[in-house]
């Protein structure tokens, strides 16, 4: 609902995905992008651990 909504799209600014591209399809957004919904859908699952390996350049702005 709603409370998922406003979370998700929280969680999207903070990674720095503008949300004109939120309701575009995966295979239309940058690399970079990509990386950050991943990212997104992670960090929103909820979690209490995350293990993270190598950074990577697709992550800077």
């Amino acid at each position: 609902g709603y409370a998922a909504d406003s979370e998700g799209r929280a969680i999207a600014a903070g990674l720095g995905l503008k949300p004109d591209r939120l309701s575009l399809a995966l295979g239309v957004l940058s690399g970079g992008e990509r990386r950050r919904v991943e990212l997104a859908r992670i960090l929103f699952s909820g979690s209490d651990t995350l293990l993270l390996d190598e950074p990577t350049n697709h992550l800077g702005h």
